[in-house]
């Protein structure tokens, strides 16, 4: 009986880590993803690539939304608009966005041609765990880091 109640508190040990393990690489991913649509959306102004086919280069941008359901979604134009958005990315259930607050938007735009962005940062975080978060930081100069 002692050998089996060593193996239950055992197994249920690493049950909880491999949980944790598996929340900390969502995390992770998350990050590179929304750095991966930042990139997108920066080489789109840059290249000059037009959204609304009416012959002109567009700013592009991304949105990340902090609401019911975090999300993010790439755009096109000076502003965001529903109607210039061209994809939305939905947050997993155990990743949330710690910056933008609960309720609020967070629109980097990026220049045409020079690249240039709102200076700004993202933050995403594991809803249960406030320690464990991930920042994605947008320079004034269009440059993306993360740590």
């Amino acid at each position: 009986m002692i050998v089996a109640a060593i193996l239950v508190i055992l197994t249920s040990m690493v049950g909880v880590e491999l949980f944790n393990y598996q929340k900390d690489t969502n995390l992770k991913a998350t990050q590179k993803d929304m750095v991966n649509y930042l990139r997108i959306a920066s080489q789109k102004a840059v290249s000059g690539e037009d959204g609304n086919l009416d012959g002109a280069s567009d700013k592009w941008g991304i949105r990340f939304a902090n609401g019911a359901d975090d999300y993010y979604q790439l755009f096109y134009g000076n502003s965001f608009l529903d109607a210039n958005a061209t994809e939305k990315i939905y947050l997993s259930g155990s990743v949330k966005f710690s910056d933008p607050a609960e309720g609020q938007n967070k629109d980097i735009i990026f220049d045409r041609v020079t690249g240039a962005a709102t200076a700004s940062y993202v933050v995403v975080s594991l809803p249960s765990d406030a320690t464990q978060t991930k920042t994605i930081t947008i320079n004034s100069n269009g440059s993306i880091s993360s740590n």
